[in-house]
């Protein structure tokens, strides 16, 4: 399971695959502040008029009493590190609150956000996801086929100043539909 925690990112993405939360070869999911983050940032609404109606297909992540019991585990001990450590490393409440879920269920973290990404190697071993690797993943497994509409989405990922993504994603992106990359 992938735990998306990028705002604009998951807009994009769902912009690609609207049904990304609902169809199970997608997995992906998301906390409750992420979503809520989405559905009231007017600037998401006014943008992004479509994501009113996609909005009600963004799966929450639902955490059992075992599992909430490991995330404040994770929760305190990410608090502990950060306190402690020798860098500053930037994460908010919500960066805290996404990786200590994402640990606890043992699932990828799907970010562009290097803090949070070094943050997590560091002290958990734990590599995160870019937001072009889970599309190619997608690519891979045939989800959806590639077109012209779709590119067209990917320059508007550029436009709206995503975190470039890793050459060599880049590399297989354009190997796997045989369109340039031309997003961050």
């Amino acid at each position: 399971m992938h735990v998306l925690c990028d705002t604009c990112s998951i807009i994009m993405l769902l912009r690609i695959a609207p049904n990304m939360f609902s169809d199970e070869r997608y997995k992906c999911v998301t906390i409750v502040q992420v979503r809520q983050e989405i559905v009231r940032t007017r600037k998401f609404k006014y943008k992004y008029s479509w994501l009113n109606n996609n909005a009600k297909e963004i799966k929450i992540l639902k955490i059992s009493k075992l599992e909430a019991n490991k995330k404040d585990q994770y929760l305190t001990l990410i608090n502990q590190y950060i306190n402690v450590g020798d860098m500053n490393y930037g994460l908010s409440t919500v960066d805290k609150e996404i990786a200590a879920c994402s640990l606890a269920n043992g699932y990828n973290l799907v970010t562009s956000d290097t803090k949070l990404g070094v943050f997590l190697k560091k002290f958990f071993d734990k590599e995160v996801i870019e937001p072009l690797s889970l599309l190619n993943d997608w690519l891979r497994k045939g989800c959806f086929t590639w077109s012209d509409e779709l590119q067209e989405i990917i320059k508007d990922w550029s436009y709206c100043n995503e975190k470039p993504q890793a050459k060599d994603e880049k590399e297989l992106f354009e190997s796997l539909t045989g369109y340039k990359y031309e997003g961050p």
